[in-house]
């Protein structure tokens, strides 16, 4: 997925506005301007593609309430199967152990001299990467010397596992791969989302699709979703124009910056419809996800 940075927004804004430079009072307007816009494209559909997590497996507490944030890492694409999975944080030593049951003896931890390693019940180094800062990377993961693994992985990922800001479909087991798996009815409240009528006994996972949280942009952001950049830039600008008091200016900017939303949508809603990813299907025995 393409992005852009700040800089490119803030300069095509004020190509827009028609001013050789804007001074500071205006920069921080036009950056309130800007997250505006993008809070307003990221409400319009659940169905963005980068704040979009399909079948994540994600921790049930208390309750059977599976919370909006927990401190966690998905593991997936290892060459040793076991090790992929769930695994939450050790809050006394910073590592995470994988959350399965029943457990299989697998940590993650940040290692000495800048590099972080994954280790089985016997100590035993696994997998390691390169670190910075004490962090657990996401990617770039090599098999150890010993012990042998049964095969070499392909491109192990560590992902530190996101804020849910909306949950969408909860599966009792990974769904969208070759098997049938049976969906949760759930409601959500402060807490999380509460799984109704829950199988499977002392169920602790559930996977999860969901909307990640959207995170506020600054002036040093390169993050700007490709999508977004000229319906944000049009957008602010016609907010820049009202404030100006140009307020038929800006009702035809306004035009403009909506029909290039407009048209982003209509690709998610293409997309949608050839796939029940965020979509539900009843018979009268179950629902399931094929």
């Amino acid at each position: 997925m393409q992005t852009k940075s700040y800089d490119d927004l803030l300069a095509l804004t004020t190509a827009l506005i028609g001013a050789g430079s804007l001074t500071d009072p205006e920069k921080a307007q036009i950056l309130q301007f800007v997250n505006r816009r993008a809070h307003e494209a990221y409400q319009t559909s659940e169905s963005w593609p980068r704040y979009m997590v399909a079948n994540e497996p994600r921790t049930i507490v208390a309750n059977q309430t599976v919370p909006y944030a927990e401190d966690s890492l998905y593991i997936y694409g290892a060459g040793e199967s076991d090790v992929n999975g769930l695994y939450t944080a050790d809050n006394l030593t910073t590592t995470y152990s994988r959350s399965v049951s029943p457990t299989v003896g697998y940590t993650v931890f940040p290692g000495e001299s800048g590099a972080s390693y994954i280790v089985d019940q016997d100590d035993n180094i696994i997998y390691q990467a390169s670190a910075s800062n004490g962090e657990i990377p996401q990617s770039g993961w090599s098999t150890y010397a010993v012990p042998p693994l049964t095969s070499t992985p392909t491109e192990i990922v560590v992902i530190d596992v996101a804020n849910i800001a909306e949950f969408i479909r909860i599966h009792r087991t990974q769904p969208f791969v070759n098997r049938s798996a049976l969906e949760y009815d759930f409601y959500t409240t402060a807490q999380g989302a509460h799984i109704m009528n829950i199988s499977g006994g002392e169920a602790n996972i559930a996977y999860i699709t969901y909307k990640k949280e959207f995170t506020p942009f600054t002036d040093a952001s390169t993050d700007i979703p490709q999508e977004w950049f000229y319906f944000i830039a049009h957008g602010a600008y016609a907010d820049f124009l009202r404030v100006q008091d140009k307020q038929e200016e800006a009702i035809a900017e306004e035009q403009v910056a909506g029909t290039y939303l407009a048209l982003e949508l209509e690709k998610i809603d293409n997309r949608v419809n050839n796939t029940n990813l965020v979509n539900r299907f009843s018979t009268y025995v179950s629902r399931q996800a094929r």
